[in-house]
């Protein structure tokens, strides 16, 4: 996470009374930097043809759950595990809950809780852990490096960068890609809004959502339907529909391809026997490479032991290495001689 000053737009507020207090429930947080990354751009989307009227990721069931930032200005962390969760989902597999404190506190393109920008790059590089290992605080924590569970293959802009993207532009990228990051205005109208947002704004975007479906309205245009992450009692339900343009919603609009794979047990060459001449310590090479945590326990204790795993000479015998990945627990029983 990086340190030191930051211009933010959305996080302090000059609000008093109710409002302040609102306010304070409803933190928005997006950071813009200078020399954006903006991936690769998404330029296929004049080549399909026609396109469907109506699309609701959530119909499809390629939509996790509603979540809460609270008072911490991390809605770029929140849109960009949305993303990810509604991609994995859409490519068949059962979506982790991915840990939006780990961006939070790990990505060092980002300012934590003071705001942030798109977290591909992080999980490009480094993928991205469960909630359940690192929970969400609303607050800055020092990072904590915890076992990916899915990864980033590429992702881009759909669009020109730092221009709205065209109706066209982000329905084929729905149709192509499911749930999209994207940036809007939320100005204090968010705070108490409609189901359609009809009161617009042309200000700096403010805040990140996650588009995931669109529907053709009565006069013929395009609402987009946009996941807040303000909890499920914002508007009803935590969703709203709004055209693009409308509060600035798609100046800034992403897509991500997870890799594949991230579900299957790992295979990371351990051994069923592992031999320290006079003790020494027990390591797993293929897991630390791969930049996950595990386990050792002592076959028998309840405890594992701890780092540096280190054990002597007459401390042989069966050990049982623990770590986990997106489709659950995983364990290899070791067989430790040190002769």
């Amino acid at each position: 996470m990086k340190r030191g000053l930051v211009m933010l737009f959305g996080i302090a507020l000059a609000t008093t009374g109710a409002h302040a207090e609102q306010e304070k429930r409803h933190a928005r947080g997006l950071v813009v930097p200078a020399n954006a990354n903006y991936g690769v751009p998404f330029l296929s989307w004049s080549e399909t043809g026609e396109l469907p009227d109506v699309i609701d990721l959530r119909e499809a069931g390629h939509v996790s759950p509603v979540k809460n930032q609270r008072s911490c200005g991390s809605c770029w962390a929140f849109a960009g595990t949305a993303v990810m969760e509604s991609a994995l989902l859409r490519n068949g597999g059962e979506a982790p809950n991915l840990s939006e404190q780990e961006l939070v506190s790990c990505d060092d393109d980002s300012y934590g809780c003071r705001g942030g920008w798109q977290p591909f790059d992080y999980m490009k590089n480094h993928g991205i852990g469960l909630e359940d290992d690192f929970p969400y605080a609303a607050r800055d924590l020092s990072c904590k490096r915890i076992n990916p569970v899915a990864k980033a293959l590429r992702w881009g802009n759909i669009g020109q960068a730092n221009k709205t993207a065209t109706v066209d532009e982000v329905r084929k990228a729905v149709s192509d890609f499911g749930a999209l990051w994207v940036s809007v205005a939320a100005d204090s109208s968010w705070d108490n809004p409609t189901p359609v947002n009809t009161r617009c704004s042309n200000s700096q975007p403010n805040h990140a959502v996650t588009i995931v479906g669109y529907e053709k309205n009565d006069s013929g245009k395009f609402n987009f339907i946009v996941k807040n992450s303000w909890g499920t009692d914002w508007n009803g339900d935590g969703f709203i529909k709004s055209q693009l343009g409308c509060d600035s919603l798609g100046r800034h609009v992403s897509f991500v391809v997870p890799a594949d794979g991230v579900c299957a047990p790992p295979e990371f060459g351990l051994r069923k026997e592992l031999i320290l001449k006079g003790g020494g310590e027990l390591k797993a090479p293929g897991l630390e490479d791969a930049g996950m945590t595990y386990d050792v326990y002592k076959v028998g204790q309840p405890i594992p032991i701890g780092k540096p795993r280190r054990i002597g000479p007459r401390d042989g015998g069966d050990y049982v290495f623990r770590t986990h990945n997106a489709c659950g627990n995983w364990e290899m029983m070791v067989k430790v001689k040190t002769f």
